[in-house]
C-alpha cells in the first residue's frame, strides 16, 4: 500500500526584498514523512516544476527546517515549493506532485549603484590620499612571500 503524501506547511519571510537580499523559508511536516527524495525548491512563479532555481533534497524522516538563499537580481516574484517524489529523481516524465507553495516573495530590482558614493578622503584614505606616516587600511601581508612583502586590495568605495 503506497504511502500516504506528508502535509507540509510553508512560509518565506520577507515578502518583499531587494535583488540579492536574503530570503528564508521555515518549513515544517505536521503529518506523515518526508522522504529521501522529496525536495523543496526555489521557482520564480508561474515557472515550470522541473526547472527550479536552486533545490535540496528532503532527508528521511525530516520533519522541518529553514532554508535561507540569496534572490536573484533581477526584479521577479518568487515561491518555494515542497515537491512530492513519486520516482526517484525523476523530473522528466512528471512523476512527482507539489505538496504546498509559499507565500510569494516580490524581489524588487537593487537600488541603483551607477553613482558612486565617494567617502571624505581623511575618513578613507587611499592610494595617494595617504600621508606619510599613515597606514593604508587596504594593505595587507602576505606570510607566503619572503619578506613578507605586502599589496594592496582597492578600495571598493572610490574609482
Amino acid at each position: 500500500m503506497p504511502q500516504k503524501p506528508p502535509k507540509v506547511i510553508m512560509s518565506a519571510t520577507p515578502a518583499a526584498v531587494q535583488g540579492g537580499e536574503s530570503v528564508t523559508l521555515t518549513w515544517g511536516v505536521t503529518e506523515g514523512d518526508a522522504e529521501v527524495y522529496d525536495w523543496i525548491g526555489l521557482y520564480t512563479e508561474g515557472e515550470h516544476t522541473g526547472s527550479p532555481i536552486k533545490f535540496v533534497c528532503c532527508k528521511a524522516n525530516r520533519r522541518g527546517g529553514t532554508w535561507t538563499v540569496t534572490s536573484p537580481k533581477q526584479a521577479c516574484t518568487l515561491e518555494f515549493r515542497f515537491i512530492k517524489s513519486l520516482f526517484p529523481y525523476d523530473t522528466i516524465n512528471k512523476n512527482y506532485m507539489v505538496l504546498r507553495t509559499s507565500n510569494p516573495i516580490v524581489v524588487h530590482p537593487p537600488t541603483d549603484l551607477s553613482t558612486p558614493v565617494h567617502p571624505p578622503a581623511e575618513a578613507v584614505p587611499h592610494g595617494d590620499d595617504i600621508a606619510h606616516g599613515q597606514t593604508n587600511p587596504y594593505a595587507a601581508t602576505s606570510p607566503n612571500t619572503q619578506g613578507g612583502a605586502s599589496f594592496g586590495f582597492c578600495n571598493p568605495l572610490t574609482p
